[in-house]
């Protein structure tokens, strides 16, 4: 009778062995060993320097085109302008579209952005807006441009403002 209540003693202490051990695995398992931490700094914070502006066309009677630079002028030496977001605001007459084009330069190469309007009611006098979160990159000297376009007709007076929102970058 005493071995077997050695026994038993035995395999129960043996039992709470493994079952603690299968908890700590368990456990480690899940959470595991901490990470060393390492602090990051935001490399561009310090560089950035905070750009807004805006531009605006107006198209006459009879007009069907126009183009206005950034009311800023050229990108600073030794900085490159990021646009981040673009908006815009359109009013038209009846039938009338826009078709607006925000012109960068990138590289020595103009590259042109079309800026998005939704579907709208085009019987009544036209008014529309489109906004986009974008990445464009203008080249130090340079001045974003706007083009502005209407299709369906040249009557009456139409009229596009553009805005932009982004930051310039020391190279």
């Amino acid at each position: 009778m005493n071995r077997f209540r050695n026994s038993l003693a035995a395999a129960a202490g043996l039992g709470l062995l493994v079952a603690t051990i299968a908890t700590l695995s368990i456990r480690s398992a899940r959470a595991g060993a901490p990470l060393p931490s390492t602090p990051v700094r935001y490399v561009e914070a310090g560089a950035r320097d905070p750009k807004q502006d805006t531009a605006s066309v107006l198209l006459h009677d009879g007009e069907a085109f126009g183009h206005e630079p950034m009311v800023f002028g050229p990108v600073p030496t030794g900085k490159r302008l990021v646009i981040e977001f673009v908006s815009a605001f359109a009013h038209l007459q009846p039938n009338q579209r826009p078709d607006v084009t925000l012109t960068i330069i990138q590289g020595n190469r103009a590259v042109l952005h079309h800026i998005a309007f939704p579907q709208s009611n085009l019987l009544d006098d036209v008014d529309m807006m489109g906004s986009q979160v974008v990445t464009l990159y203008a080249d130090p000297g340079t001045t974003p441009i706007i083009d502005f376009r209407r299709s369906g007709g040249t009557s009456g007076v139409a009229f596009v403002a553009v805005s932009i929102s982004g930051h310039f970058v020391t190279l």
